[in-house]
């Protein structure tokens, strides 16, 4: 008989070759999953079966974890159980009914925090630009904010994904969010970081990757955590806090289109967002930014 853990990885598999979730979600699913398969081993004293995954079961997991999981990372185990019941009454092996009435939390709509153009601004300058090092992260730092792209997106990117303009670089994301392809456009001050980086590319190890954009020292692709830690120095040298991360670059981007202008539509699709209720938060970020210029400046505030 087949245990309930030996049906996580085909459960794993199968979401990514649908490309419902991104790597990240996918390893967090995976976290989740395991969590309430010891939790349950613990309370069984055995191997949980697929018929130990019941909505009591469920329910009695998350009532022990509850002070111990933030709200946010509480809905992501419920809907990884929720997953997983789908996955596992597809393969006629339970009803997933029951625990598909275990309802999910409702969480606080959270605006995203763009940075101020000037911080921005601060960072892109930051890089160093007569070193290898320096250009490639100058390079990196302009698609995140001049594109809007994710910290995937971009480590993700080969050569043949950048092509110059006149009025700058298209960039083909083919591996967005959910496998989805899509066309961005960046300005001159991309195109031009992005060949400064490409004129000293040679020196990033000696066995390079034939194809990706972005490489480390050893000539490999640039690794998303690698990214991330190239974010934290860049911010520390220039003073800014914890929230400058790749992503608050991609809200900046979406902010400050919007606030220029930009048709909220053709934001939603240089996103990469399915749904333009998603975009539309970034309209709520621009009224809540005119009313705190309003409460600060005007006579009658």
């Amino acid at each position: 008989m087949r245990t309930l853990a030996s049906y996580i990885p085909e459960f794993l598999a199968d979401q990514a070759r649908q490309g419902h979730d991104s790597a990240n979600t996918q390893r967090a699913y995976a976290q989740d999953l395991n969590a309430f398969v010891d939790h349950t081993r613990t309370l069984l004293e055995r191997e949980p079966a697929v018929a130990d995954f019941t909505r009591n079961r469920v329910r009695r997991h998350l009532g022990d974890h509850f002070g111990s999981l933030s709200p946010r990372s509480l809905t992501r185990r419920i809907s990884a159980l929720h997953s997983f019941a789908r996955f596992l009454a597809g393969l006629g092996l339970l009803d997933a009914a029951p625990i598909l009435r275990v309802k999910n939390l409702t969480l606080p709509r959270l605006l995203p925090h763009p940075l101020p153009v000037e911080e921005v601004f601060g960072l892109l300058d930051a890089p160093d630009a007569l070193s290898p090092d320096g250009l490639r992260d100058r390079a990196i730092l302009e698609v995140l904010y001049g594109a809007g792209l994710r910290r995937s997106e971009v480590v993700a990117l080969d050569l043949p994904n950048v092509r110059t303009t006149d009025q700058g670089v298209i960039l083909h994301v083919e591996h967005g969010k959910g496998k989805k392809q899509r066309m961005v456009p960046a300005g001159m001050p991309a195109r031009r970081a992005i060949e400064a980086y490409l004129a000293v590319r040679g020196t990033f190890g000696k066995r390079q990757d034939p194809d990706a954009l972005f490489l480390n020292h050893s000539g490999r692709r640039l690794s998303d955590r690698s990214l991330g830690n190239l974010l934290v120095r860049v911010r520390r040298a220039c003073g800014l806090g914890e929230g400058t991360t790749c992503h608050s670059l991609r809200h900046s981007f979406a902010t400050h289109m919007l606030d220029s202008g930009a048709d909220i539509r053709m934001i939603q699709e240089m996103l990469g967002h399915e749904s333009l209720s998603t975009t539309q938060i970034y309209t709520e970020v621009s009224l809540s930014h005119l009313m705190e210029v309003y409460d600060r400046t005007h006579p009658l505030a």
